[in-house]
């Protein structure tokens, strides 16, 4: 029986998915920042957390470690690459202006997101692979596998077989590439490999394996990123078998294979009702969408949602420095009308009774009687630190001026006993550092990581994981420019070793 031409039942591909679901990441940890293990990937329970909230959710059964999580792990090197969120004491974050970051035009965001894994070399496909356990090791001291340079052996052969809306059967596609590149990913001088079947534990290494190692990798490629970044649509035949793919008009654009302008979708505005909800469209401006996340409850998820204006997330965005009017005027401008009346005048209301009833944090200052307390009223140095007159030997102190007054008492000779005095402070064992300063650093754990895997000489240093697990994340403070600087260094520093 002929292959059929085309696929039964089709999945488009869609790069608002991406954009909806990295907004959904950072806004879930907006709402509660997210834990990070020793080497720096999110826990088990974080990824559970998190997928929960995605459009696309993925079956986590069995996954241990956020690099075997697939698109979710996708998502979260973007979020990362793109700064979109940060590492702040072992915890992930979002970053200070992510919410500006996507209201830029939608076309340079896609495009942002392109060029962020097109040339990653953090984010290397082939430890995806979920049929697959792979380690490399260089054959040399001085070579390295190159991730980007994969990558984009791969889809230059690719770019060849696949047209703007033709459906290709995934084989032809494969089959292309071991036709015209066979050793896109590996050849005699790149590296030492060790890949195995994860399932069971076999051996792939051999060349004879090119369609379980090379051909998984591009079977990946095309169903995983590719398909996650809106470039290929996915076709599946009458058995439900995934087996065609077809190159989208944003693909192609990408790709350079098509002069004409990808346009994006037009951002629709969000529709506040009388009832206080806020409805954010599939294609609303993702920026206000994290705005409205601080502003508003989430009571229903999906590809519209719908939020609810309350009383106490009004305060809360208030409690954060947001002032009433610039409120106001956000929920106006992104809003599809003017606001409904009774929606206006009740957040005018709110806004009005904000602050008349005020908790503030202070220190009490007591004496012994009160010709002591108009004696340190009446001093320059002291008064000025000084609150309110509760009594006439009692003031309140701001927590502000705590510390200064303590210290001024005590160089004025009046001796205060200061009740819960902080202990002295100690080293958080936390080391901050510039960029500049974290380049010969990463390049030294380069060189030291790419010694340590050859051959055992004398005098050479062995290493552990740990230093793997620091390259990792020395890595993911650096941008793109700054990595290839350290791998020159490196470079450099081992060519002189070697002499």
């Amino acid at each position: 029986m002929p292959t059929p031409i085309s696929p039964i039942t089709t999945q488009p591909g869609d790069v608002s998915l991406l954009r909806r679901d990295l907004c959904a990441l950072v806004a879930a940890l907006q709402r509660e920042p997210a834990a990070l293990r020793r080497d720096g990937q999110l826990t088990k329970a974080e990824l559970l957390r998190l997928n929960e909230g995605l459009l696309v959710r993925e079956d986590l059964t069995g996954v241990r470690s956020e690099d075997r999580a697939g698109r979710l792990a996708f998502l979260g090197f973007l979020a990362r690459q793109t700064g979109l969120v940060i590492e702040r004491e072992d915890r992930l974050v979002p970053a200070e202006g992510a919410s500006i970051c996507f209201s830029d035009p939608v076309s340079q965001q896609v495009a942002d997101l392109w060029q962020c894994w097109y040339a990653a070399t953090i984010w290397d496909d082939l430890r995806h692979v979920s049929s697959l356990r792979v380690k490399q090791t260089p054959s040399h001291p001085l070579v390295v596998h190159d991730p980007a340079a994969v990558r984009r052996r791969a889809l230059t052969v690719l770019a060849r077989v696949l047209a703007p809306g033709a459906w290709v059967p995934l084989t032809d596609a494969v089959d292309a590439v071991s036709e015209h590149d066979p050793a896109f990913l590996r050849h005699p001088e790149s590296a030492r490999w060790e890949i195995c079947d994860a399932a069971t534990g076999r051996d792939l290494a051999p060349a004879r394996y090119w369609d379980l190692v090379e051909g998984a990798l591009l079977r990946f490629l095309l169903t995983g990123p590719l398909h996650w970044l809106g470039c290929i649509s996915l076709g599946y035949d009458a058995d439900g078998v995934l087996a065609f793919c077809a190159l989208t008009p944003l693909g192609a654009h990408l790709l350079g294979l098509s002069e004409t302008p990808w346009l994006p979708s037009a951002p629709e505005p969000l529709v506040i009702q009388p009832n206080f909800e806020v409805v954010a469209p599939f294609h609303a401006d993702l920026g206000a969408v994290l705005r409205l996340e601080r502003l508003a409850e989430l009571v229903q998820d999906g590809p519209a949602r719908v939020y609810r204006l309350t009383r106490d997330r009004f305060r809360a965005a208030l409690d954060a420095g947001a002032s009433p009017q610039a409120l106001l005027a956000f929920l106006t401008d992104a809003g599809a009308a003017p606001l409904p009346q009774n929606v206006a005048y009740t957040l005018r209301e709110w806004a009005g009774q904000y602050g008349r009833v005020r908790l503030e944090l202070a220190t009490l200052l007591r004496v012994d009687d009160e010709i002591l307390m108009r004696e340190l009223e009446s001093s320059r140095r002291l008064a000025p630190l000084l609150g309110e007159a509760l009594s006439g030997t009692t003031h309140a102190v701001a927590a502000e001026n705590v510390e200064a007054l303590a210290a001024r008492l005590r160089e004025d000779g009046y001796m205060p006993h200061v009740d819960g005095d902080p202990p002295a402070p100690t080293a958080t064992g936390r080391l901050h550092l510039a960029q500049r300063e974290v380049v010969p650093l990463l390049a030294a754990a380069y060189a030291l990581l790419r010694q340590s895997s050859g051959p055992p000489r004398r005098g050479a240093l062995r290493v552990d994981d740990d230093l793997a697990a620091l390259v990792a994340r020395l890595e993911r403070r650096l941008s793109p420019a700054a990595r290839a600087q350290a791998e020159r260094q490196a470079h450099e520093w081992l060519h002189e070793l070697a002499r």
